[in-house]
């Protein structure tokens, strides 16, 4: 009896740990799922991103410096990215300086041995992403020109027009009116851009300018710095200088200079064909003569300040001595903001011709012709 309380003993000794264990065990908590523990970089780059309060109907970027943009962009050409800032208002920034881009809605997208492809676009670091209709993956460096899809065929163009006139009434009658209209188009593809420059004046009833250019021209983007203008035409009328119609075509290959922030430059040269009618010749003499030769361009694009912009534009043009020889074509304009959508324009205007034709009468209008005008520009 001795033995058998003994082995009994034991044995409920031995059940009283085990359930005490199973016990133990079961009022435990359940263990959890450890997570995979982060870098403090990755962890302060979460948060960072977290307190943000990013709004997803507006496109972001980061800089290599970590700060980070919110607004819109509006197009990306030569390498600089033109972004307007809901703080900061425009901004031109170095692709080279962005870490990350990320676009609310869908942009044409122009990639090296592609072509325009439309979707919203993501950068990170090095590595390009446009979710469209199809995914595609590309690098930075096959980047070479970004724009918005436009809705409405209006939206596609950017238009100024100035207006200015000056009267004067006594002993001497004088009204003058200068008009321009410039407007560009752009595409992630090209570029089109159309301007006329007019001025009318009058002095004591006889007429003392009466002149009109008006000039268009196609860029077509293949390359980062360089450019084909398959098209560059001016035509010209300017009855006091003897030239009743000035035609000109021209094909250039153009290179972008400089692309900075507050400057841009590009030059542009290549075969012309130009043909004048005269208003009046000696007799015998024709009234019409054509020639071929060289046309060059150049056109500077300055921010002097936030408000104070300098823009010239040149045209220069080698031709045979018939129809003028050496011409250009000079406008250096200052546009000073008045509001977001009134300029203060002031425009200086050189023109030149080599070998300007006589007229009937033998005499030869001047070589130079300059005018200076003041007024008040609208962009829409």
């Amino acid at each position: 009896m001795t033995k058998w309380s003994s082995q009994f003993s034991m044995r409920y000794l031995v059940l009283l740990l085990v359930t005490g264990l199973c016990f133990q065990a079961s009022a435990a908590p359940p263990s959890q799922a450890t997570e995979p523990k982060l870098s403090y970089s990755q962890q302060f780059q979460q948060d960072y991103f977290s307190a943000l309060e990013l709004d997803d109907k507006k496109d972001w970027l980061q800089l290599d410096s970590g700060e980070v943009i919110q607004g819109e962009v509006e197009e990306l050409y030569q390498k600089a990215l033109l972004f307007d800032s809901d703080e900061l208002g425009d901004l031109t920034i170095d692709m080279k300086d962005i870490r990350r881009l990320r676009t609310a809605k869908r942009y044409q997208v122009n990639l090296r041995g592609l072509g325009v492809v439309m979707g919203r676009l993501m950068i990170d670091q090095d590595k390009v992403t446009i979710i469209g209709e199809h995914t595609h993956y590309t690098n930075k460096i096959d980047l070479i020109s970004v724009y918005q899809v436009a809705e409405r065929e209006a939206d596609r163009w950017q238009n100024k027009a100035a207006l200015s006139a000056n009267i004067a009434r006594g002993n001497t009658n004088t009204l003058e009116i200068n008009g321009k209209i410039l407007s560009e188009r752009k595409t992630a593809l090209s570029r089109t851009s159309a301007s006329y420059l007019g001025v009318i004046s009058a002095s004591n009833s006889e007429t003392t300018a009466r002149n009109h250019r008006l000039t268009l021209s196609h860029d077509l983007y293949k390359f980062h710095d360089w450019f084909f203008r398959p098209l560059l035409a001016d035509v010209y009328h300017a009855p006091l200088k003897n030239i009743r119609l000035q035609s000109q075509l021209a094909s250039q290959v153009g290179y972008i200079v400089l692309e900075q922030d507050e400057i841009e430059w590009e030059l542009a040269v290549g075969p012309s064909w130009q043909r004048t009618r005269f208003d009046e010749v000696d007799q015998g003499s024709s009234s019409t003569e054509s020639s071929f030769g060289v046309s060059f361009s150049s056109r500077l694009e300055y921010d002097l300040s936030r408000d104070i912009e300098f823009n010239h534009d040149y045209q220069m043009t080698l031709t045979q001595r018939k129809v003028g020889g050496y011409q250009h074509h000079n406008l250096f304009n200052l546009a000073i903001d008045i509001t977001d959508d009134l300029d203060l324009d002031i425009d200086f205007i050189w023109d030149y011709t080599q070998y300007p034709t006589a007229d009937a009468d033998g005499i030869s209008p001047k070589k130079n012709d300059y005018r200076l005008a003041f007024g008040i520009g609208l962009d829409f």
